[in-house]
């Protein structure tokens, strides 16, 4: 073998050695599944989940088989509905009106989630298989003593933003959500900073494209959507900007009814559902099966059942590092 051969195999080798480890492959949904309520057993609520729709909801989540949920407008304080919906193979966390899910084989929870009251419900997991082991020893009387300490590395650590804000029918002039959004904004770019992954999503009730061109012709720096709309646009149109990005397209989330609450024609109108991460991310898409529902559209005796999510829900494929 030549010398050139015998320095190439080296090379190779190096390369190899040196190559960093490909990423865990991650899938993620968010969906407002509308005013989830199982008291009743009607059927025939428009945008209200029942116990006929509860075996549905369960039925499209294990199909679609995400790592990570976000639900909003579901009971989080109801009758551990959540079991129901999402089964052993998850690890789940609700309050107030949203529920946080994860894979317990790709993560796992660490201390307790925060955030009521305050439009979002913030969780921290770890990722699992990346465990950094500190081994500190010791001299005692009987001799050596080691123990082991496990250390958590912040890019080990997801923060988890299942974000609904505020009902526009509860905040016509945006001062309610300007305070959660730009809240969480500010939350992020610290999380960021410090070296945190941030997987951010749900239904913001905020479309800052829409919004946009409604308000910003006034130019009023007292209008709590003006500040909103600075603190979005510091967040991803900055030069400085950070790694953390919008994920999910801009394609409407949410419909409005033509003409009234009997009437189920209804038009698309707004996106207002966001993911925002600092992972890679391959792909995000609105689900858009039958409109109104998650893209597996279960039936029962060839019979289709009727509509009840509220919003479209967004799906990612993100990776891990």
């Amino acid at each position: 073998m030549g010398i050139m051969n015998k320095v190439q195999i080296i090379v190779a080798i190096a390369i190899l050695v040196s190559a960093p480890a490909i990423g865990k492959p991650l899938k993620f949904l968010t969906a407002n599944v509308g005013n989830m309520t199982i008291s009743s057993a009607s059927h025939d609520r428009q945008f209200k989940i029942s116990e006929y729709d509860l075996p549905v909801l369960k039925d499209n989540i294990a199909a679609i088989n995400p790592d990570v949920v976000f639900l909003q407008e579901i009971d989080g304080k109801g009758k551990q509905q959540e079991k129901r919906i999402f089964g052993k193979k998850y690890q789940t966390r609700c309050s107030e009106d949203m529920c946080t899910a994860i894979n317990g084989d790709v993560l796992e929870f660490i201390g307790e989630c925060e955030g009521e009251g305050k439009g979002y419900m913030l969780c921290a997991a770890r990722v699992l298989n990346s465990k950094k082991i500190e081994e500190k020893c010791s001299e005692e009387k009987s001799g050596y003593v080691c123990v082991s300490k496990r250390t958590l590395a912040s890019n080990e650590v997801v923060k988890l933003f299942n974000v609904h804000g505020a009902s526009p029918a509860d905040d016509k002039g945006f001062s309610k959500r300007s305070g959660q959004i730009c809240g969480i904004l500010d939350m992020m770019k610290k999380f960021q900073k410090a070296g945190f992954i941030i997987i951010t999503g749900g239904d913001f009730n905020f479309d800052p494209v829409y919004e946009s061109k409604q308000y910003n012709k006034k130019n009023d720096r007292s209008d709590p959507l003006f500040n909103l709309n600075v603190c979005w646009g510091d967040m991803f149109s900055a030069p400085d900007a950070s790694d953390l990005k919008i994920v999910s397209p801009n394609e409407p989330t949410w419909f409005t009814k033509k003409v009234s609450l009997l009437v189920f024609d209804k038009q698309l109108t707004n996106s207002l559902d966001h993911v925002i991460t600092n992972l890679k991310s391959k792909k995000c898409k609105v689900l858009s099966s039958d409109q109104t529902r998650l893209d597996v559209d279960r039936t029962k005796d060839g019979k289709k059942r009727k509509p009840f999510m509220d919003h479209r829900g967004v799906l990612c494929d993100m990776t891990l590092p």
